[in-house]
């Protein structure tokens, strides 16, 4: 689950600076019947989301240290500039007390902008809005066919969740 990239007590003035969680996206591989990369884009692991509506997932445990949410974006990559339109859904409770699925949120039919080799970012944050320290989040994003006007592959990297300690 979730990498914490970072995470500081205090900026020697008593401030305390942002933690950071990192997860890559997975893909179902239906051969192999698990969650997996597919590939990789530079030097990135990568779930490939081709052409049409297809979907990738994320798990990530929120930090024992979170106090609020920042941010959350999720990271891709394409080799065409052009509209994606995509939807996301979570699940997601405290571990070890709460259902898996306690909480539930949506979007649908959201629109981004993607510029192609860029590291592009989709804001996340209107899924993980009762977020808290140790609930356990699973994660699923779809590349919807209809308003998108991307061509091709998107590749789908990681979620970068920035939080308040």
């Amino acid at each position: 689950m979730g990498v914490i990239v970072s995470v500081s007590r205090g900026a020697g003035d008593g401030e305390a600076l942002p933690g950071e969680l990192w997860e890559r996206f997975l893909r179902y591989e239906e051969q192999l019947g698990i969650l997996a990369a597919t590939g990789i884009i530079g030097y990135r692991p990568e779930a490939e989301l081709p052409q049409g509506d297809n979907v990738v997932n994320c798990v990530l445990q929120i930090p024992l240290e979170f106090q609020s949410l920042i941010s959350v974006q999720g990271i891709f990559v394409c080799q065409d500039t052009g509209n994606l339109n995509w939807s996301a859904a979570t699940n997601y409770g405290h571990i070890c007390t709460e259902n898996h699925a306690n909480h539930a949120e949506m979007l649908l039919n959201q629109d981004t902008a993607f510029v192609a080799n860029l590291l592009n970012c989709v804001d996340l944050a209107g899924v993980f809005t009762g977020i808290a320290a140790l609930d356990n989040i699973g994660l699923q994003f779809v590349r919807n066919a209809a308003g998108s006007t991307i061509d091709g592959s998107i590749y789908a990297i990681g979620v970068r969740l920035r939080y308040d300690v």
